[in-house]
C-alpha cells in the first residue's frame, strides 16, 4: 500500500472514530438516567438519598461539572475534524506523500487522547447512573426500614419497640442483624419436628416395650402439634399486618420502571406507611413473648426427639439382651414366677394346685408359668391403659395365654400375676428411660437450659403442653 493510500485510510478511520465518539457522547448526555437529575430539587428528598447511600453533594457536583466536560469533548472533536478536512484537501495535487502520511499519523495518534476526555466525562455521569441504580435496588420493605425510622423521629420509642416484633413476623423482608427467628421460621421448625416424631421407628422390640415407647413418642408428637396449632393461630392474628407489609412491598416493586422523581416521592410515601405500621406494633409487643415461648418449647422438643431416637431407642435392645439388666424380660418373668410360688400365699397356691391336679384338672408349674409371663411381656400390646377398651384388650390377650386353666383358680391368680408382670416391666422400663442422662452433645444444640435427665425434661415438656392446651382453648 502506497504512502498516499495509507494516509487516506488513516484520515478516514480517524474521522469515523470521531463520529462514533460524538454519537456515543450524545447518547450518554440524552440518557434519561442522567437528564432527569438536572431539573430535580434534591432538598426535599435528602433523607431518601442519604438512607440508600446516595450523596446529594456528589449529585450536585456531577450535575455542575459534566456539561463542561462534554463541551470540552465537543470542541476538541470539532478541531480534529477541521484538521482532517484540511489534510484531505492537501491530498490533491501534492507530491510529498511521506509528509502527508506523517501528518495523518500524527492526528490519528493525537485523537486517541479523546479517551481521557471521555473518561473524565463518564466519571461524573456514572455518579448519576449509579444513583438511579441504587434507588431501584431499594424498592422493598427490607430496604426502607431505615428511612421509616428517620420519618418516625417523634415516635422513636414506639418505633424501636415495634420494630422488634416487626422483625419477628416480617419473614425475609427485614431480618435483623442477630438473625432472630421469624414466625415463618418457627412454623417451619414445628412442621419439621412434627414429621421427625412421626418417623421415629420402633420395631424389633418386645411388643410391650414398643407400647411404652409409643407413649413417650406420643408426648413429643402431641405437644408439637399443640405448639404448631398455637403458632398458626398466632400467625392468623397478625393477618392484617402481614397484608399491610405485603401491600407496601408490592407498591415498591411496582415502581421499578418509574422516573427518579416518581421513585423518590413513592419511596417516601411508602416509608411513611411503614413507619406508621411499625409504630403500631408497639401495642402488640406482648406477642414477642409468645413467640419466644414457642421457640424455647420447640428447642426442648428437639432435644427430647434426638434423645429418644438416637440414644434411648438404640440402647434398649442392648439392655433387653443383658441378663443383668432390669428390663431383661426373661429376668423379670423369672422374678415374677418365683413370687407366685413363694411366701404364705405361694404355699397355699401350691397346695391348691396339687388338689386341682388330683382332680384331673390342669395345674401349672414354674417353667410353664415363666414362659407365659415372657410371652406376656414380649407380645402384649396394652400397658396400664385407663380406657376401658385398653383394659379389655389386655384381658383378652392374657386370656389367650391362660384360658385353659380352671376358674376361679388358678385362672384369676394367673390373670392378676400377668397384669402385675406387665405393670412391673413397664415401670422398670419407664424408670430406665426417665433416668436416662441427656448427652452433652445434644444439650449443646439448644440455646435454652436443658436438664440432666429425661424425666426432668419430660416435666418441662408436660408443663408446656398444659400451657399450650389452655392457650389454644382461648
Amino acid at each position: 500500500m502506497s504512502d498516499l493510500e495509507q494516509a487516506k485510510l488513516l484520515l478516514n478511520n480517524t474521522r469515523n472514530y470521531l463520529k462514533q465518539s460524538k454519537t456515543e457522547i450524545y447518547n450518554i448526555l440524552k440518557d434519561q438516567k442522567v437528564t432527569i437529575w438536572k431539573d430535580l430539587d434534591l432538598a426535599p428528598h435528602s433523607d431518601v438519598l442519604e438512607t440508600v447511600g446516595i450523596s446529594a453533594k456528589s449529585i450536585k457536583k456531577a450535575l455542575l461539572e459534566y456539561p463542561s466536560a462534554a463541551k470540552k469533548i465537543s470542541k476538541q472533536i470539532t478541531i480534529w475534524n477541521n484538521e482532517i478536512g484540511n489534510q484531505q484537501a492537501d491530498l490533491i495535487g501534492k507530491a510529498d506523500h511521506k509528509t502527508i502520511l506523517a501528518a495523518a499519523q500524527k492526528i490519528e495518534q493525537t485523537s486517541q487522547s479523546l479517551e481521557t476526555l471521555k473518561d473524565d466525562l463518564l466519571r461524573h455521569i456514572i455518579i448519576l447512573q449509579e444513583a438511579d441504580k441504587k434507588l431501584r435496588q431499594c424498592l422493598s420493605v427490607k430496604e426502607i426500614v431505615g428511612l421509616a425510622l428517620i420519618l418516625s423521629e417523634k415516635h422513636r420509642k414506639l418505633f424501636t419497640i415495634g420494630l422488634e416484633l416487626f422483625n419477628l413476623i416480617s419473614n425475609d423482608l427485614s431480618k435483623d442483624a442477630s438473625n432472630t427467628k421469624t414466625i415463618e421460621d418457627v412454623i417451619n421448625q414445628a412442621k419439621t419436628l412434627e414429621t421427625r416424631f412421626e418417623h421415629i421407628e420402633i420395631i424389633g422390640l418386645p411388643r410391650l416395650t414398643e407400647e411404652v415407647l409409643f407413649r413417650y413418642v406420643d408426648l413429643g408428637s402431641s405437644t408439637t402439634k399443640l405448639v404448631k396449632t398455637f403458632v398458626e393461630k398466632f400467625n392468623s392474628r397478625l393477618s392484617n399486618e402481614f397484608g399491610a407489609i405485603k401491600s407496601i412491598d408490592q407498591a415498591l416493586i411496582a415502581m421499578q420502571n418509574e422516573s427518579v422523581p416518581t421513585l423518590l416521592s413513592g419511596i417516601t410515601a411508602q416509608s411513611k406507611k411503614l413507619s406508621s405500621l411499625i409504630c403500631g406494633f408497639y401495642h402488640k409487643r406482648q406477642l414477642k413473648g409468645n413467640l419466644t415461648a414457642i421457640d424455647q418449647t420447640l428447642e426442648l422438643l428437639n432435644v427430647y426427639q434426638l434423645t429418644l431416637k438416637n440414644k434411648i431407642i438404640k440402647s434398649i435392645p442392648l439392655q433387653i439382651e443383658d441378663p443383668q439388666s432390669k428390663i431383661n424380660h426373661v429376668a423379670i418373668a423369672s422374678k415374677m414366677t418365683k413370687t407366685f410360688f413363694l411366701g404364705a400365699k405361694g404355699i397355699v397356691r401350691s397346695v391348691k394346685m396339687m388338689v386341682t391336679s388330683l382332680k384331673g384338672e390342669e395345674a401349672i408349674n414354674e417353667i410353664e408359668l415363666q414362659l407365659i409371663l415372657e410371652s406376656t411381656i414380649t407380645k402384649c400390646s396394652a400397658y396400664s391403659g385407663s380406657s376401658s377398651s385398653k383394659k379389655q384388650n389386655m384381658d383378652i390377650f392374657i386370656d389367650s395365654l391362660i384360658h385353659h386353666f380352671p376358674k376361679p383358680f388358678p385362672y384369676n391368680d394367673l390373670l392378676q400375676l400377668a397384669k402385675s408382670t406387665i405393670s412391673t416391666y413397664g415401670k422398670e422400663l419407664e424408670h430406665y428411660i426417665n433416668s436416662y442422662s441427656i448427652d452433652s452433645d445434644i444439650k449443646s444444640l439448644a440455646t435454652v437450659p436443658i436438664p440432666s435427665t429425661l424425666s426432668q425434661l419430660i416435666a418441662k415438656i408436660k408443663k408446656k403442653q398444659d400451657e399450650f392446651k389452655k392457650a389454644n382453648e382461648q
